[in-house]
């Protein structure tokens, strides 16, 4: 008994089986068959061809003079959700490519039923033509073809090698021992938890439990919320230490009392800083995260951009503070209290701005309840910045003075101006950027 690619095992049958027993198998019979198969594989489904052979118990097969017997049309359903994981796929910037080995017609189906079109049609490349191939012109075609089809295991590895030699980051999923080479080979190799075989679980760099496309997508979107959030409290940390920097830089340029004690550095950052970077690291997933393109493999944490933005949002802290240090000591002519003046308004501006950081382009103030650590960590730090003017021992530590109305009006101003000013900012890219898609 024979079972094969329909065409493999047609190719050696000399005969088929009919409701009134064996006849010869014709040009035209063979015409009829291979329609059938381009009519079930049309319709999606996986078509095997099926043959017998008679021979003595002691003699060798051969795999030829086969009589044939029919087709067999099996379905696999495509899982609820994939269509839908693949589409966000395209808009987060991921190319899907389906590696099968079915025949073409049955690959093209299933690819249009995924939803894997360009230019409105799936681009399919079968295992004969892929053979054809060297490595310079593989290297051209599969950044085209959306399906390969009848593709050996070998030609897996040379798919996945293809795809990083044309400089793409490539995710490789299989479940068995055929696709060891592929998962190995990848950037990121995902096996199947369920159905796939040991050895493809220890090659794999990831191992999916479920078996599910959809929790890749999940763990797509959650890598890049982890590198936002990283990129989030790292800003949050370089604009407030720069600002500190600005700060002390500046005071020292005119030879004036400073703004800023040591110690008020060191309560700054050890006490201040911390724990609103912490929570940063906490936020959500953001609106839009699976609609923003890739980062750039080898890419610099901060852009350029993110450099600029965080140095200005530093110097109008830096200035805030200077600006109430200067005006409550020319007003009462007390260093200490102005230094206390100082030390509260970048101390409570760093607070503030922690909001500001949630996002470079929605308000850091709509779904503060999202982060409930982050609100926690700045209310508490707010009330521990307001007891180092309160409290005496932390008076007696940090050199501070009790504060009147008026020296809270200017902590108040200079502390919300950063926030402020970034919020403000942001509004108006967002502006921009409305007005720029309404008239594309």
């Amino acid at each position: 008994m024979v079972k094969g690619a329909p065409e493999e095992v047609l190719r050696n049958s000399t005969r088929w089986l009919r409701s009134r027993g064996e006849a010869e198998l014709d040009r035209a019979a063979r015409r009829q068959i291979l329609s059938a198969n381009d009519r079930m594989a049309g319709e999606g489904m996986r078509v095997l061809g099926l043959a017998c052979k008679m021979v003595a118990s002691d003699a060798e097969a051969s795999w030829d003079t086969l009589t044939w017997i029919g087709l067999v049309g099996l379905i696999d359903p495509i899982r609820p959700g994939v269509r839908e994981a693949i589409a966000v796929c395209r808009e987060a910037g991921i190319r899907p490519v389906m590696i099968t080995g079915d025949q073409g017609l049955t690959a093209l189906a299933v690819g249009r039923e995924l939803g894997l079109l360009r230019d409105g049609r799936v681009r399919v490349l079968e295992a004969g033509e892929l053979a054809r191939l060297d490595a310079n012109a593989l290297r051209g075609v599969v950044r085209e073809v959306d399906v390969f089809a009848r593709v050996a295991p070998a030609q897996k590895y040379e798919i996945v090698r293809a795809l990083q030699a044309g400089g793409e980051v490539v995710a490789m999923t299989g479940d068995g021992v055929n696709d060891g080479p592929a998962l190995k080979a990848a950037d990121i190799g995902v096996a199947m938890g369920q159905r796939g075989t040991e050895m493809a679980r220890e090659l794999a760099d990831v191992v999916i439990m479920d078996d599910d496309f959809r929790s890749i997508i999940a763990a797509v979107e959650n890598g890049r919320t982890l590198r936002a959030n990283l990129q989030k409290a790292l800003r949050f940390l370089l604009a407030t230490n720069l600002a500190e920097v600005f700060v002390t830089f500046a005071a020292t340029l005119v030879a004036r009392a400073q703004p800023l004690s040591a110690l008020h550095l060191l309560w700054i950052n050890l006490v201040s800083d911390v724990v609103p970077a912490l929570a940063l690291g906490m936020e959500p997933v953001e609106p839009g995260t699976m609609r923003r393109p890739p980062p750039v493999p080898g890419g610099a944490l901060l852009s350029r951009a993110d450099l600029m933005t965080t140095t200005f949002d530093a110097a109008v802290m830096a200035a805030a503070t200077l600006g109430a240090f200067g005006l409550t000591w020319r007003r009462s002519g007390d260093a200490v209290r102005a230094s206390t003046v100082a030390f509260s308004t970048i101390s409570t501006g760093q607070l503030l701005y922690a909001l500001a950081c949630r996002s470079d382009q929605r308000s850091g103030l709509s779904g503060l309840r999202d982060n409930p650590a982050l609100l926690a960590g700045i209310g508490g730090m707010l009330a521990l910045q307001g007891a180092t003017v309160v409290v005496p021992p932390l008076r007696a530590l940090l050199t501070t003075t009790p504060l009147g109305l008026a020296d809270l009006a200017v902590i108040g101003v200079g502390a919300v101006a950063p926030l402020t000013l970034r919020e403000a900012l942001k509004r108006t890219r967002r502006d921009e950027s409305h007005q720029g898609g309404a008239r594309g």
